[in-house]
């Protein structure tokens, strides 16, 4: 499989993996461990994990557009990282 997959839509971590069930199989993120949505077809588990990645990420863009993020989610937005 050659599918690209987004990087979390949480934390913008790119550190993924494909946790294999019994029957299914889901993105995991390691980062912040989130976990996509299970599905019987791998392929099929990738692009809900893409699509859901691309949707969250569109209203953070948006979010930031408008003034409604603190600094330490649109840091994240844009795959960046806080000095604490």
């Amino acid at each position: 499989m050659a599918t690209f997959i987004e990087p979390c839509p949480f934390c913008n971590s790119g550190h993924l993996h494909i946790a294999h069930h019994l029957v299914s199989h889901s993105v995991v993120c390691q980062r912040c461990n989130s976990k996509g949505p299970q599905r019987r077809v791998l392929e099929e588990a990738v692009l809900d994990w893409n699509n859901t990645s691309r949707v969250l990420r569109s209203i953070q863009r948006e979010k930031m557009r408008l003034g409604q993020f603190k600094p330490q989610q649109r840091a994240a937005a844009n795959g960046e990282r806080l000095m604490n």
